[in-house]
């Protein structure tokens, strides 16, 4: 399985990474789309882009602890 090397800070799958990397801009669009809509420019359900954002969030915590198990210290 490929990895992605972060030198000292360790390895994480390639696939985890690119889940990662999606999570994260799930949550920015989500966070943009919010502003949009406060804003007046967007007119979606709120519950809908809290929605996005927290998927975005999980992901992204399950991404994290992935790579801090893989990488912690022995």
């Amino acid at each position: 399985m490929k990895e992605v090397d972060f030198g000292k800070y360790g390895k994480m799958p390639l696939v985890i990474f690119l889940l990662w990397i999606f999570a994260a801009s799930m949550s920015l669009t989500a966070l943009v789309l919010l502003i949009l809509d406060i804003g007046g420019v967007v007119n979606i359900a709120l519950w809908k882009e809290m929605l996005i954002l927290a998927i975005g969030v999980v992901i992204n915590w399950i991404c994290l602890i992935n790579y801090k198990l893989k990488n912690r210290e022995k």
